[in-house]
């Protein structure tokens, strides 16, 4: 807003109360000026706010309207008159450039990259927590997706999403976690509950990856949480010393890497998907017209590693481009990224990755530092007059 330089008004309806949608109205009365910006925060909580504002357009369309929406189900949208720009969560990067908060990668998998939050993350761990239970996940389980879709069971909701939480990064069906959770009665409550919790950009269940053949209502998906604080805020409130283990850092990596592809997905305009067959599985694939992109994580930098999975899949699709986020390892036809060059520079794993040199070549720099042709019958061509 301050570098618009007409008039301007910011129109809160987040508020403890639900608003009629004459609110809108009343708010575009006080700025019926051309070239002014109205600014909405938290519309989507109005019924009816989208087909409201359209009509407003109509008879004054000298007015421009940014709607600030923290969720996004279906229900919530209007009919069509509007252009979609995503703002993701935070990455690391972004949290020092645009907040000055610098951090180790290792402390923004533990703690995520809310801002609000992490300004108490040196003072008291607790008033950390706190913020990201109380300002966001309460906001969002407890107000914003109750206007969302019916919820008969608040505390079930809540429980889903704990749910999610604990199986981050995980391959998981809707009946399992069904099965975790008895009071849900059955999968298609867990599955709409899931469905709320990606419109409101909580979480994201991954689709399985079937080439060409499409399927829909895909049962059992990879859980993504959208950032890694809501997880550790949730789950391990205090942080003390020990009480995260092994295992779950290695999760707390996947996932963060995995929040990362996605974020990169919505701003690229790519499809995000994990691949599948038997005991073969990519981590994440990004699917854009022709082109594939597929991922390995390594969540444990000081363990070997297995790219099977990765092989196999380039098997079945040739053209694909694969990449491995985590330390390097010497292979040819593949690309590396450390974690933190990574989340420094997301959009490189989207560049092709070049071909393998075919076996026996070699390339040699002779005494005036010019680079040698190999030749077909094994011998060197060093660029001599």
């Amino acid at each position: 807003m301050k570098r618009w330089n007409g008039p301007k008004r910011l129109a809160q309806a987040d508020l403890p109360y639900a608003l009629p949608v004459e609110w809108i109205s009343k708010e575009w009365g006080k700025l019926q000026v051309p070239g002014a910006l109205l600014v909405l925060d938290e519309p989507q909580r109005i019924p009816g706010w989208g087909e409201k504002v359209l009509s407003l357009m109509e008879t004054n369309p000298g007015v421009k309207v940014l709607a600030l929406c923290s969720t996004w189900g279906e229900a919530q949208r209007p009919p069509a008159g509007y252009t979609l720009q995503r703002i993701p969560h935070w990455d690391q990067q972004e949290c020092f450039q645009r907040h000055g908060l610098r951090m180790s990668i290792e402390s923004f998998f533990l703690m995520g990259g809310y801002p609000g939050a992490l300004v108490n993350r040196e003072q008291e761990t607790f008033r950390w927590g706190s913020y990201l239970r109380d300002a966001i996940l309460e906001a969002v389980l407890g107000k914003d997706l109750l206007s969302m879709f019916p919820v008969q069971k608040h505390e079930l909701l809540r429980k889903a999403f704990g749910l999610a939480c604990a199986h981050a990064g995980e391959v998981v069906s809707y009946y399992q976690l069904a099965q975790e959770l008895p009071e849900a009665g059955n999968a298609i409550t867990i599955t709409r509950y899931f469905q709320g919790l990606k419109d409101a950009f909580l979480l994201f269940p991954l689709p399985r990856w079937h080439g060409n053949e499409t399927r829909e209502n895909e049962s059992a998906p990879k859980i993504v949480i959208r950032d890694n604080g809501l997880i550790t805020a949730l789950l391990f409130p205090t942080l003390e010393e020990g009480e995260i283990d092994d295992a779950w850092k290695r999760k707390l990596v996947k996932n963060a890497v995995l929040a990362g592809l996605l974020r990169l997905a919505d701003e690229e305009g790519w499809e995000p998907y994990y691949w599948k067959d038997r005991s073969l599985e990519v981590d994440c694939v990004l699917v854009k017209g022709d082109r594939l992109v597929a991922f390995y994580v390594v969540d444990d930098p000081k363990k070997e590693y297995s790219l099977i999975g990765l092989h196999a899949f380039k098997r079945r699709y040739p053209k694909a481009d694969i990449n491995v986020i985590g330390p390097y390892r010497e292979k040819s036809g593949m690309r590396y990224k450390p974690h933190l060059s990574f989340f420094k520079d997301p959009r490189s794993v989207l560049e092709p990755v070049e071909p393998a040199r075919p076996r026996g070549w070699t390339i040699e720099m002779n005494r005036r530092n010019r680079a040698t042709r190999p030749l077909e019958n094994g011998g060197v061509d060093d660029g001599g007059e």
